[in-house]
């Protein structure tokens, strides 16, 4: 019989759930507190409404770019062992 690795961490299931939901709560407050703000960033730079459109574009292609080269990276630091990906993921500021 395989282990749960969620109740092996101590961590119960509602955790998790609550903070996967902070999470995407998070996300959701930055977009919206960013969107309103385009304006006055588009005149602050100087450029074209084609201009941000396009650094939108290239934001939203870096984004699934990202996700689809994560699985591969995260593959190779789990063989690595449990505390490489940790430490090598957050920028340098955060630690």
């Amino acid at each position: 019989m395989t282990k749960d690795p969620i109740s092996d961490n101590g961590l119960s299931l509602a955790r998790w759930r609550w903070s996967v939901t902070a999470a995407f709560a998070l996300g959701g407050i930055t977009i919206s507190a960013w969107g309103p703000r385009m304006p006055a960033i588009k005149a602050g730079l100087g450029t074209g409404t084609a201009t941000i459109g396009l650094l939108l574009a290239g934001t939203t292609a870096g984004a699934v770019a990202g996700l689809l080269a994560s699985a591969p990276v995260l593959g190779n630091w789990a063989a690595a062992g449990p505390s490489a990906a940790p430490s090598c993921s957050s920028p340098p500021g955060w630690a």
